[in-house]
């Protein structure tokens, strides 16, 4: 009985899971063996851990993380999703918990970030230009196949996210860089910025602004006058834009947002009342992971979610998933208060970007939302010694 309570029986079930499916009573099992198997085995390895062998803020997130995917996994039980919710599941096991760790990895000190925020202005800016191009219907448009044209406009809510990151780093350079060359990063602000106004994805754009003024609220008081020229330049390049006949589409598609009195209407506000009406009737456990879309009577259709991840948690796992979502969350905003301050000119772009994606899965995002667990990757990180955050430290104990 003892052994029972280790990670080693459900990690080795996880490994034979495929086979073991065929066996009499297994294959009818109401949870997905393989992602139960494998997020109790994660959750018991971390129990068998002590805390002190890994930083504690991580080893406290990974645990929380993984109790949420093993609650998930059980309300899947008596969710009416049928295999939607099972590759929703996948993907959060299979894809946002290594995504997660990337983020820890990958942006553990000041080289690391830089060189990520490098390659993240490059790209976003890389898209920027084709995507303005292509929204403004410029020249260049003609020689791009039609299917890549109509991607790029269909595609805006990502566009505008990656634009957007770009964006906050641009700003961040510009607003900490000295003499001529905080100069390119203040043109590289200005072309992502009328970018997103045009492309039209409200998440992104909401989410690039107050990322910006959370980087000037930490940048030093001489910085942060330098803010005031990137908003007044953006302003004027929208204008510039409109006058030459170029639509505002952000702008626009958030107006749409609101009515004339001021209250949320549409689509948007259909599924945020869809899923606060599913939590009220199923308060604690929620109609299971997944279930969001059939519980709401849209039928068994993927991609679709409330568009706000709190409403998400509470309306597909209840108030226990809520509990254990929440418990992520104050454990990195919590580690992130403390460390930001030490990083700088980083630390603000980090600040910037993690507003970003919290914004974004608040309009437009989801659970399983990989830009927001791998900044939250990042976040948790910030100024942890790299010793501690090398995954052979929980493998070994040391």
């Amino acid at each position: 009985m003892r052994a029972l309570m280790t990670s080693q029986p459900y990690a080795a079930i996880f490994l034979l899971a495929g086979a073991a499916k065929v066996l009499p009573g297994v294959s009818s099992f109401p949870v997905d063996i393989s992602l139960a198997c494998f997020a109790l085995a994660v959750v018991l390895a971390l129990v068998e851990r002590r805390a002190d062998d890994l930083d504690a803020a991580i080893y406290w997130t990974l645990l929380a993380f993984s109790a949420y995917v093993l609650w998930a996994a059980a309300t899947s039980t008596w969710s009416s999703s049928g295999a939607t919710g099972q590759t929703a599941l996948l993907r959060l096991v299979a894809l946002n918990l290594p995504v997660l760790w990337l983020g820890v990895m990958a942006g553990a000190d000041r080289a690391s970030l830089d060189r990520l925020f490098a390659t993240i202005a490059v790209v976003a800016l890389a898209v920027a230009v084709v995507a303005g191009i292509v929204m403004l219907g410029g020249p260049a448009a003609w020689f791009m196949a039609a299917d890549t044209v109509a991607d790029i406009r269909g595609a805006y809510q990502g566009t505008t996210l990656a634009v957007g990151m770009g964006f906050l780093v641009c700003v961040g350079r510009f607003l900490h860089a000295e003499g001529l060359a905080r100069w390119p990063w203040l043109g590289g602000a200005i072309v992502a910025g009328v970018v997103m106004l045009v492309t039209g994805g409200r998440s992104g754009l909401i989410g690039a602004v107050l990322g910006a003024v959370a980087i000037a609220a930490l940048s030093p008081a001489q910085a942060r006058r330098r803010a005031v020229i990137v908003g007044a330049v953006l302003i004027a390049g929208g204008f510039v834009v409109a006058a030459a006949g170029g639509e505002l589409r952000g702008i626009e598609r958030m107006m749409r947002l609101i009515d004339a009195d001021g209250t949320v209407r549409g689509e948007r506000y259909s599924l945020w009342a869809d899923a606060w009406r599913l939590w009220v009737l199923h308060p604690i456990a929620g109609v299971g992971f997944g279930g969001f879309a059939p519980a709401a009577g849209y039928g068994d259709v993927e991609g679709l979610y409330p568009h706000n991840v709190l409403l998400q948690v509470l309306a597909e796992t209840g108030i226990v998933g809520a509990v254990l979502f929440a418990t992520i969350w104050l454990v990195i905003l919590r580690r992130f208060a403390g460390a930001v301050s030490g990083l700088e000119q980083q630390g603000a772009i980090l600040a910037g970007l993690l507003v970003l994606a919290l914004v974004r899965v608040q309009v437009s995002g989801s659970i399983e939302d990989r830009v927001l667990w791998f900044i939250a990757g990042m976040a948790l990180c910030a100024g942890v010694p790299p010793r501690q955050r090398e995954p052979t430290v929980m493998l070994t104990g040391g």
